[in-house]
């Protein structure tokens, strides 16, 4: 009994002599950002397409049978180039018609020349023995029968010449009407052929051979090759801070890792076919696999007022919410590389694509917790 009692009173001695060692206080590493004041940028991104610089449905200006189609969809064709016929031979038999009609009015022309001149040389004659008899019968050299004859050989002179100055501006129109049809007829034999206005390439084709046609129709559409232009619509909400000239950013879905500069070179006035305003802008450069119809991305970036130019913007992960409202927690430097958490409400304004905005609670300079945060609570020690 007494030899148990002196272990046990070793024990304890032992005890009191090698008290247990204190656990160590772990400081925990956190990520964290200084606050600086940021340019923002006011962008706005918007769908559109694709669409060739030249695009046109290309038609007939006559209506008839089409004899003969030399182009296929994919064909690329050049300025110039023969595309389609129709069957000419009703307007060569019409203009045949006006040609000889043009040849008729110019016969009657020459007609009524010839008859103008007699016509004005009997009345020179008439008019001339009118004034010598009147100035002998005033003399009473004359008789009064031969004066009035004079006279009415003058006054049918003059008629006669009259009516054939009007018989000739008559055949003088005639002959200008038969030219202007004779020109028109030409044009409608010349219309039964289409060629491309413009050099190209087939998009679309909407007709056969032996179909009839009315005027106006599409036979193709021909899309211009080369660089293509993007149509986006805007709201009109925007549409006034879009002008001409203004720089954007072009993406397509079909080129994920491309991004393409590009220029407004139009600004629709007034809606297109929803409440948008329909604005194009031309790609500086460009893919050859890039297509008419091709969706695309165009982003505009537009200048902000004066007090928006500079905003501080932290990163989502850096924002805390909870039941007393949204958060930060500021890092108080210590010695050496720790810092003590000291939590700081702020008010928010947008969010943007590269952070949150921070309207107050925060100023240049600050040190703030960059993520983590449900991890860190006020008052903690930390190492940054």
């Amino acid at each position: 009994m007494r030899i148990q009692i002196l272990i046990t009173s070793f024990l304890l001695c032992s005890m009191c002599a090698n008290p247990p060692a204190e656990k160590e206080t772990r400081i925990r590493p956190v990520k964290y950002i200084t606050i600086n004041k940021v340019g923002i940028i006011d962008a706005h991104t918007f769908t559109g397409s694709a669409k060739a610089k030249e695009e046109a449905n290309l038609s007939f200006k006559v209506a008839g049978t089409v004899n003969n189609l030399e182009v296929v969809v994919g064909d690329v064709i050049r300025r110039g180039q023969f595309i389609a016929s129709l069957e000419p031979t009703d307007y060569e038999v019409s203009l045949q018609q006006a040609e000889a009609q043009e040849q008729a009015s110019q016969a009657s022309e020459q007609s009524a020349e010839t008859q103008i001149k007699s016509s004005q040389a009997n009345y020179i004659a008439a008019r001339s023995s009118y004034m010598r008899i009147t100035q002998l019968y005033e003399n009473n050299s004359v008789s009064l029968n031969e004066f009035e004859q004079a006279k009415a050989n003058y006054e049918a002179a003059k008629a006669n010449y009259e009516a054939a100055q009007a018989q000739f501006n008559a055949a003088q129109f005639n002959t200008t009407a038969s030219i202007g049809q004779k020109q028109s007829a030409k044009n409608q034999v010349s219309y039964t052929r289409l060629v491309a206005p413009f050099s190209g390439v087939v998009s679309q084709q909407f007709v056969e051979e032996n179909e009839l046609v009315a005027s106006g129709n599409p036979i193709i559409t021909l899309s211009s090759l080369g660089k293509p232009e993007v149509e986006v619509g805007v709201p009109e909400i925007l549409i006034s801070k879009v002008r001409e000239g203004m720089n954007t950013t072009v993406t397509f879905s079909s080129f994920p890792d491309q991004q393409f500069e590009a220029r407004v070179i139009e600004v629709g006035y007034s809606p297109g076919s929803g409440s948008t305003y329909p604005v194009t802008v031309d790609l500086s450069t460009s893919d050859d696999a890039i297509r008419p119809g091709m969706p695309a991305n165009v982003t505009f970036e537009f200048d902000l007022p004066v007090e928006d130019s500079n905003k501080i913007i932290v990163p989502t992960s850096a924002v805390g919410e909870d039941v007393q409202g949204r958060f930060v927690y500021k890092l108080r430097k210590s010695e050496g590389v720790s810092a003590f958490v000291q939590r700081q409400e702020i008010e928010i304004g947008r969010i943007r694509n590269e952070g949150i905005e921070v309207i107050s609670g925060l100023n240049e300079g600050d040190v703030i917790a960059a993520a983590g945060l449900n991890i860190l609570q006020d008052g903690d020690e930390v190492r940054m």
